[in-house]
């Protein structure tokens, strides 16, 4: 399904609809979407009907499982999320951390932001990175009447790691990451394409500055001198006051959640897997450490359209509904970001309760040995259809 969501231009907000309404009218993707036996990923999912269980690792993957072929309703599918990392650690170790970063943002900016937020992930387009710019337009006014500075860290690239030298000269050269040059060591192709809109949003930014470093890696030995000698990759997890991850498809989405259990807010979107993990975790009550986008909301509007309708969901209409809900986003997120110690200590507690119960240990005990005990106890013949 990732191919028909990425190169499709209504990304999730065409797709998921039209998947929903597919389901109800009994239609499968080849129906839909055309044959998709030209991709080899196609052929070896849809071969798992065969298997005496399927792990599913979100919600929406159990969906398109069932959107192969009518063959999936025989399947044994289980929703069997993947876990997260749960550290505990104390506000101190926070604040150092956050320190870090923010010392590193004063080295490559001029100014030391109130909060520093953080993308960590690879470069494609089903991350939908561009969304990060479209809440910060809206947090950057926000910002600006309450007199609070933030910076955006993406840390992505679409290539292997880059040379520490290639990224020394890159940084004595051009001021490297604040500045950028197409053409390898630094923007391959997908990388020169993002940072494009990235320069057009901090032109007219005045609050909150978006840095892409386009590095594998966080340290000083793979960054540059710039950062300082002290800081590790877990300090842009530690520190970061939220994580971005608004992805247009997502089976699930560790990343995302890696600032949980530090006080991080993760802000995803409602087709990434943990979002449902979230959601089965709290029984659908919010937490004030996630925040779920849905840009698959085509509010009353759909009720009188088919499929042939939602296939139509273009770019111009995603666009309108993206603009929407990132100012909604915005919003929340505003609100909900720590004021002094105590709300972050208290975001550091909470984000922690939530993370152990999601943790490896977690799904392994409650999810993982379950399915594989069915399936081993399984004693009947399940009808195969060729």
């Amino acid at each position: 399904m990732r191919p028909i969501v990425e190169k499709n231009p209504g990304h999730d907000t065409m797709f998921y609809n039209v998947m929903k309404k597919a389901q109800e009218n009994n239609q499968f993707v080849n129906e839909v979407f055309g044959d998709q036996s030209h991709f080899f990923k196609h052929a070896l999912v849809e071969a798992s009907r065969f298997c005496d269980n399927i792990l599913a690792v979100g919600d929406y993957v159990v969906d398109e499982l069932k959107f192969m072929a009518p063959e999936f309703k025989f399947a044994d599918i289980d929703l069997t999320y993947n876990g997260i990392p749960a550290y505990e650690i104390n506000l101190d170790e926070k604040k150092r951390s956050k320190s870090l970063l923010q010392q590193y943002c004063n080295n490559l900016l001029g100014f030391t932001p109130d909060f520093v937020f953080s993308h960590v992930t690879r470069m494609t387009p089903s991350k939908g990175l561009w969304r990060d710019l479209k809440v910060l337009e809206h947090m950057d006014r926000e910002f600006g009447a309450q007199g609070r500075t933030a910076v955006l860290l993406i840390l992505s690239t679409e290539t292997s790691k880059r040379r520490n030298r290639d990224i020394y000269e890159m940084e004595e050269d051009y001021k490297w990451p604040v500045a950028h040059r197409e053409g390898m060591p630094d923007l391959s192709g997908g990388e020169a394409s993002f940072y494009a809109g990235l320069q057009e949003y901090n032109a007219k930014s005045r609050n909150i500055k978006a840095i892409l470093i386009n590095q594998f890696g966080f340290d000083r030995q793979c960054c540059g001198l710039r950062m300082p000698e002290e800081i590790e990759f877990m300090d842009i997890r530690k520190g970061s006051d939220a994580e971005f991850g608004q992805s247009i498809y997502e089976p699930f989405g560790i990343a995302q959640l890696e600032p949980l259990s530090f006080g991080g807010i993760c802000v995803v979107s409602n087709v990434c897997g943990c979002a449902g993990f979230v959601n089965a975790i709290t029984g659908g009550n919010p937490v004030k450490n996630v925040i779920v986008s849905d840009y698959t909301d085509l509010g009353s509007e759909t009720e009188h359209e088919d499929v042939e309708d939602m296939l139509h969901i273009d770019r111009h209409r995603r666009n309108a509904i993206e603009n929407n809900i990132s100012e909604k986003i915005a919003l929340e997120l505003c609100a909900r970001l720590p004021r002094n110690d105590a709300e972050t200590d208290e975001l550091i507690r909470s984000g922690y309760d939530l993370a152990k119960h999601m943790s490896w240990d977690a799904v392994v005990e409650n999810y993982v040995l379950k399915s594989f005990h069915k399936a081993m106890a399984s004693k009947h013949y399940k009808e195969v259809y060729l």
